[in-house]
């Protein structure tokens, strides 16, 4: 017999916390990497800059979806009678 376990839809990963850190590395790496005119570092940091940016919106389109779900399941939860089930 498996046990039923209830898991909370707040509890998103902390995806919403790692698009912002990661946005803001790429930020700042975008920025160092214009204002560098070292050419070996521009190109790497440039590089990284994208990752850390393209990271950042990839996780922020995840926090969205998480956040859309966790809308559904309250909704659902309200129309839900847990009485009639047990």
């Amino acid at each position: 017999m498996t046990k039923i376990r209830y898991f909370s839809t707040k509890n998103d990963f902390k995806t919403g916390f790692l698009y912002k850190v990661f946005l803001i590395i790429g930020i700042v790496l975008l920025v160092f990497s214009l204002v560098a005119n070292m050419e070996n570092i521009t190109g790497i940091t440039l590089a990284f800059s994208i990752l850390f940016i393209g990271g950042g919106i990839l996780l922020g389109f995840f926090s969205y979806l998480f956040s859309r779900l966790a809308k559904i399941s309250d909704e659902v939860e309200k129309d839900l009678d847990f009485e009639k089930i047990e």
